[in-house]
């Protein structure tokens, strides 16, 4: 299944549109979950003499307490610094434990939110994990926005409708986790990342 198709049929599946950049002729689905817009789309990174493309869904999201983190599939780099007693959060679940490297000032509010079951499930479930909360700050004159963007990044395009679903999932799963711990809340966030592109 090319691109267009598979990214078609996820939002007949599951509730999202379908959207062509007119200038670049780049594509990108925008989906609705609770008032948080996700977006799904392609980036393209320049390594020097070749380029990388990504795939990454993201949705913004108002940060109430600053939360940030970063987990990804532990390879042999983070398995050596592990064994020099590189920082890393465990949150008690064996399989995740192994997987993943997770990464936060707020250690304490991540195992919170891993401790969901539901969260948990989809990570052991999901193979290739790269996901983060990174912080935006928005300064005008009138008011200071916090908000920050959650988002799962693969290498490649990506394809398989059903991974791209677990990806939606999981997000949608977690966001419900900081709306539960009051990290966030059920509103839309005030800036946007879904730039025409």
């Amino acid at each position: 299944m090319n691109q267009k198709d598979a990214w078609k049929k996820l939002c007949d599946d599951i509730g999202g549109n379908y959207i062509v950049s007119k200038r670049f002729k780049i594509p990108r689905v925008e989906l609705k979950y609770k008032n948080f817009l996700f977006c799904l789309d392609t980036y393209t990174v320049s390594t020097g003499s070749t380029t990388m493309t990504f795939t990454r869904m993201r949705t913004m999201f108002i940060n109430k307490e600053e939360f940030t983190f970063k987990m990804y599939k532990e390879g042999f780099f983070a398995k050596i610094g592990k064994f020099f007693g590189m920082e890393d959060i465990e949150i008690g679940d064996e399989i995740v434990d192994k997987k993943l490297i997770i990464k936060s000032r707020n250690e304490f509010m991540v195992k919170d939110l891993l401790s969901d079951e539901k969260i948990r499930q989809k990570l052991r479930d999901i193979k290739y994990i790269n996901l983060s909360i990174e912080k935006k700050m928005y300064d005008n004159k009138e008011q200071l926005y916090k908000e920050s963007v959650l988002n799962q990044t693969q290498a490649g395009i990506i394809r398989d409708v059903e991974l791209l679903k677990s990806w939606y999932y999981l997000l949608a799963a977690i966001v419900d986790g900081m709306i539960n711990q009051d990290i966030t809340m059920d509103i839309a966030a005030e800036n946007t990342i879904f730039k025409e592109k």
